[in-house]
């Protein structure tokens, strides 16, 4: 599976796979959810609305029972698309009003956001494989961390 596929082609693909299975429901303005099955974690899907013909912008956010949140989003621009990754810790410090989201941010080269320098986390990764990764993740129902592929 590769980036191109494109977040929307990995939603479908879900709400085809659970079609006969309790997990999927549309729950508010375009969103759906995905629970595990011990109901302690999920994936949100979210199509943030279409700006023109070839602009669009979706996200998809993993929530952890222990309260760590994973956010995927995708911007199809001019149809150039990219991407940004929002990952724990999340501190005061690290709100982004950007993206309305508390978190360290990746930007679309995989850097990153030098004002959110944290330990342990690599400064710079691979985002095309990372993606990559999270998207085959939803696709497989895996409720695990993703993974941060090291540039």
């Amino acid at each position: 599976m590769s980036k191109e596929l494109e977040i929307n082609g990995v939603t479908q693909e879900l709400l085809n796979g659970f079609a006969d299975e309790r997990w999927v429901e549309e729950n508010w303005n375009g969103s759906w959810s995905l629970d595990s099955l011990d109901g302690k974690e999920f994936f949100v899907f979210s199509d943030l609305g279409f700006e023109g013909a070839d602009d669009s912008s979706v996200e998809i956010a993993l929530y952890k029972e222990d309260n760590q949140i994973f956010v995927l989003q995708q911007e199809v621009k001019d149809g150039v698309i990219s991407f940004r990754l929002i990952v724990p810790p999340y501190k005061d410090r690290y709100f982004n009003p950007r993206d309305s989201w508390f978190g360290v941010v990746y930007g679309p080269d995989g850097e990153m956001e030098p004002i959110r320098r944290v330990k342990g986390l690599p400064r710079k990764i691979d985002m095309n494989k990372t993606v990559e990764l999270f998207l085959k993740q939803v696709a497989e129902k895996n409720f695990s961390a993703p993974i941060l592929v090291e540039a």
